[in-house]
């Protein structure tokens, strides 16, 4: 995605098996990106069309984070 002052473009640089996954940048005529931040420690969701990320308005990074119950093993429940 754009950045806000369309000087770069943003890009989430991951595959499915990438063990390192980052946000990294590119400035526009520049052949070099840099690395914004890492992602090790997110549990991104991988959809059918891949993960997504993209720049609010305010220039915070949004991502879809995995909060799905894969990890639950026992679940009590006690109804009325």
């Amino acid at each position: 995605s754009w950045t806000a002052d369309s000087r770069h473009v943003q890009y989430l640089q991951n595959t499915s098996g990438d063990r390192d996954p980052k946000v990294r940048r590119i400035s526009i005529g520049d052949s070099h990106p840099e690395d914004l931040f890492d992602l090790k420690s997110l549990r991104q969701f991988d959809g059918p069309l891949g993960r997504w990320s993209d720049t609010a308005p305010d220039g915070s990074q949004m991502f879809v984070r995995d909060a799905s119950g894969r990890d639950i093993y026992a679940l009590d429940v006690e109804f009325p």
